[in-house]
């Protein structure tokens, strides 16, 4: 299988806001035109807009499969979201998607990632403990996991 991991452009988003419903809704999609996964789509058009905001897709045989979306503030970063189609987990996509933004992190010469992760996101979990992640906090409903990037730096 042919993949590539990319920044997203124009063409990306009607797959990523289908994606990105799929990841909030557990893989549960009524159909390719789901009216939520238009909602989506504008959730995506608002975050191209922030700051130090980055969006990478996941690329099989041509088609969009996954994305991860971050934020960078100065030696600070976000990982927002990391997902990809459950039919092409366990091959791994997922910890090359991980280290594609952990690469663009050090490039960014940032020194913490934070990542939210919600009880029901056993793959991002999996993936950020994969990556020597750590529990930062955990608050009802969510955990708080950070990984330090000092070392890092080429």
């Amino acid at each position: 299988m042919g993949h590539s991991i990319r920044l997203f452009n124009r063409f990306d988003s009607d797959p990523v806001a289908v994606l990105m419903h799929r990841n909030k809704n557990n893989d549960m999609l009524i159909s390719e035109t789901d009216l939520q996964a238009k909602r989506h789509m504008k959730i995506l058009e608002q975050k191209q807009k922030l700051t130090g905001y980055k969006l990478y897709v996941l690329e099989v045989d041509g088609k969009v499969t996954g994305y991860a979306d971050c934020q960078v503030a100065g030696k600070d970063a976000v990982l927002h979201d990391l997902y990809v189609d459950p039919s092409l987990r366990g091959r791994g996509f997922g910890g090359k998607l991980m280290d594609s933004m952990l690469k663009f992190f050090t490039d960014s010469k940032c020194m913490n990632v934070q990542t939210e992760i919600q009880p029901a996101d056993h793959y991002k979990k999996k993936l950020v403990v994969a990556a020597d992640f750590s529990v930062e906090s955990r608050k009802p409903g969510r955990e708080i996991w950070a990984k330090d990037l000092s070392g890092m730096w080429p």
